[in-house]
């Protein structure tokens, strides 16, 4: 055969692309969202003997607490009582029954049952908290999706992988608007500064955002308020505490910090329930 036709022929094969990469997005979740099981707490339980008193009990029970809104309070032939309090005098708890036995001369006794103390906050918790004791549980469609994995949509998938391929070439950080997709709706960037020990690109991304907000006329908008953040690393307590302080929606991130990273590392600062802001964090991995 002719090289030249050879060579042509060869040249009209199309190379093979480069594999696509793909990362899969796992939320950085509280342990009280994660946790299959639930807290329990001794409760008071009185057994019926004939159930068609149990209307006549139910009047004269002191109503629960509202920290125990989430428990039913029948179960078959048992109705909760209340807390079995170590500091319940018992001249207290006689009293109760002593109220129950005015309207149900039947004579059922107190039983001691330990029951979910906090509400369901998931399916899967549901499932276990139901086992020890009938629950009500509302479904949080939203969490229940991010649990699932399906909460994002392809489009939104491919956004989110795209931006934290950038931040990976710079090391760096990015502030997004996700309701803009020219650009993929980057509102600010901020990469290290090396001659400054607070130029982290977290620190740097903000200064740039401040500056743009104080340069617009928008009013409404208020730093990162409803804005995702990408960064290639885990940020620093510092760091972290920033994105809070200028209300971020959601943080992507890659790689942790082994020592002082605030989301999984050393802490889960967007957990902690004293500080006044919180964002969403999800970590990007990459998969074969």
């Amino acid at each position: 055969m002719d090289l030249r036709k050879r060579h042509s022929e060869e040249s009209e094969i199309p190379a093979k692309s480069a594999r696509k990469r793909s990362f899969a997005v796992e939320p950085i979740l509280a342990v009280n969202v994660t946790s299959e099981l639930l807290p329990l707490v001794e409760f008071n339980v009185y057994a019926i003997v004939n159930k068609r008193n149990i209307s006549k009990i139910l009047k004269v029970l002191p109503a629960l607490d509202d920290a125990f809104s989430h428990l039913k309070r029948i179960q078959g032939d048992r109705i909760l009582v209340g807390p079995n309090s170590s500091t319940m005098e018992d001249d207290k708890e006689a009293e109760i029954l002593k109220k129950i036995r005015e309207v149900d001369a039947e004579e059922g006794a107190i039983e001691r049952r330990c029951v979910p103390r906090l509400k369901p906050l998931t399916k899967r918790q549901f499932e276990w908290a139901k086992q020890k004791w009938p629950t009500s549980f509302h479904a949080d469609k939203r969490l229940e999706s991010i649990l699932e994995g399906t909460f994002f949509e392809k489009d939104e998938l491919d956004r989110i992988q795209r931006l934290i391929m950038r931040v990976e070439g710079s090391e760096g950080g990015l502030v997004v608007d996700p309701s803009v997709r020219e650009g993929d709706g980057v509102v600010a960037e901020g990469i290290c500064d090396p001659s400054n020990p607070l130029g982290h690109p977290v620190m740097e991304a903000v200064k740039k955002l401040a500056e743009k907000h104080r340069n617009s006329e928008d009013g409404e908008q208020y730093l990162a308020t409803g804005f995702d953040v990408f960064l290639f690393r885990e940020p620093c307590a510092m760091c972290a505490m920033a994105l809070v302080h200028c209300r971020a929606s959601r943080v992507f991130f890659s790689e942790l910090t082994p020592k002082g990273g605030a989301f999984i590392s050393s802490w889960n600062l967007h957990h902690e329930p004293q500080i006044n802001h919180h964002y969403e964090v999800y970590r990007l991995r990459e998969t074969l």
